[in-house]
């Protein structure tokens, strides 16, 4: 057994990296790296003394010259000091960011740097946050993630942040600063910026700091098939395992890929519940009898060019039976009418039940379908047939038999 874990998160500047991981290290009892201020120490002093933070003949003898050292208070917050100095503050100054980029591009800096944070992580177990954490530093991480955000959001958190920190700076100057600085790490020639292969990509755009924390500590989601989706009028058809699908799906999800779905009425008498759930597109069902209401608003979204999610099972599947009819699991031809009557593309959706802290959650997107019936609304038999094939692709996608167990 290992002595001791690492966990990497990578991704631009402004999407949040060092908050969460703070706030997962304190809960995990572990130290918290945020790498991206050791090369902000090296910028600022670069910055401080003049020298253009572009240029290795300059920065490669500073490197020798100055003493750079990690100091973590009771807590575990991390304090930079350069030659015995607490720069911790002054490394965060706008301008300094531009260098810490610069420097971070130039192999001396990278080698410099390279065995100090592979040493900490072979010593403790830690969160480590950069750019280059998965994919250079540490690419053997026990558990990689992505984060990222919009450039517009990250530059409207970071507005924020400033003012609150009395240095106040106009959104475009911001927008504009971000996107020069993410083009800069991705396109640099040594370590850019980029996802790790087996890295769980996370979004933070739509969700407030304590969603994120929430969904960052609890789950690790493997996702595949996501070449799969069209972009417009697509009805997914998951498997139901648990009341987080629909939240883990849309997560999975690209940002501008306006996801709607249906949720039990219920979910919506909890307040943070209901205000994460309708952020991520959802809309209310009534599980009694016939909710014409919200097969008009579903046939809507899907009339608009927008996406939908509906579970075929229409309940939350444990034991192979469903958890509020009792029944064993099958589908509900009311999916199939709603897609065949907007002529939208299906695409069936397989959601792990296994969600458990740390453990790989899968969530694989299968092939698109368009279904062909009689007609234009197709028989009941027709329509229940085409509710069964997706709940058996969604099923199957995992290696299952309808219901859950194995093939």
């Amino acid at each position: 057994m290992k002595e001791h874990f690492s966990i990497a998160i990578d991704g631009p500047g402004g999407a949040g990296k060092s908050t969460l991981a703070k706030a997962v290290a304190k809960k995990l009892n572990i130290l918290h790296v945020d790498t991206g201020a050791i090369y902000r120490t090296i910028g600022y002093a670069a910055f401080s003394r003049g020298l253009d933070a572009k240029d290795e003949a300059q920065i490669a003898p500073l490197l020798k010259e100055i003493q750079i050292d990690m100091a973590f208070d009771e807590t575990g917050g991390q304090k930079m000091l350069l030659d015995g100095k607490d720069v911790s503050t002054e490394i965060r100054l706008p301008e300094i960011s531009m260098y810490a980029s610069n420097v971070s591009a130039l192999p001396c800096v990278r080698a410099y740097l390279l065995e100090m944070q592979r040493d900490i992580a072979r010593r403790r177990s830690v969160i480590m946050d950069g750019r280059d954490i998965g994919t250079v530093v540490l690419p053997d991480a026990d558990l990689k993630i992505y984060l990222t955000a919009s450039a517009e959001e990250r530059a409207r958190r970071r507005c924020l942040e400033l003012s609150e920190r009395g240095t106040p700076k106009a959104y475009e100057e911001v927008l504009r600063e971000i996107n020069e600085r993410d083009y800069q790490d991705m396109h640099r020639d040594i370590a850019p910026l980029r996802e790790a292969a087996d890295a769980v990509h996370f979004d933070t755009s739509k969700l407030s700091f304590e969603e994120s924390e929430q969904a960052l500590w609890i789950y690790r989601v493997d996702v595949k098939g996501l070449e799969n989706l069209p972009k417009h009028s697509v009805l997914l058809c998951p498997n139901h395992s648990t009341d987080l699908d629909p939240v883990l799906i849309g997560l999975c999800l690209p940002l501008d890929y306006h996801l709607h779905f249906m949720a039990k009425a219920e979910l919506f008498d909890n307040r943070a519940l209901a205000w994460l759930i309708r952020t991520l597109g959802a809309f209310p069902v009534q599980r009694d009898g016939k909710d014409i209401q919200s097969i008009k608003t579903a046939m809507q979204v899907l009339h608009k060019g927008e996406n939908l999610l509906i579970f075929p099972e229409g309940t939350t599947i444990r034991g192979g039976v469903g958890y509020h009819d009792g029944l064993p699991a099958h589908a509900h031809a009311g999916i199939a009418m709603i897609g065949v009557r907007t002529g939208a593309t299906l695409v069936p959706v397989f959601c792990d039940g296994q969600k458990k802290p740390f453990r790989k959650t899968r969530i694989i997107f299968g092939e698109p379908y368009v279904p062909e019936v009689t007609g234009r609304r197709g028989t009941s038999e027709e329509l229940q047939a085409i509710a069964d094939e997706m709940l058996r692709q969604a099923y199957a996608l995992g290696g299952q038999q309808v219901g859950g167990a194995p093939l």
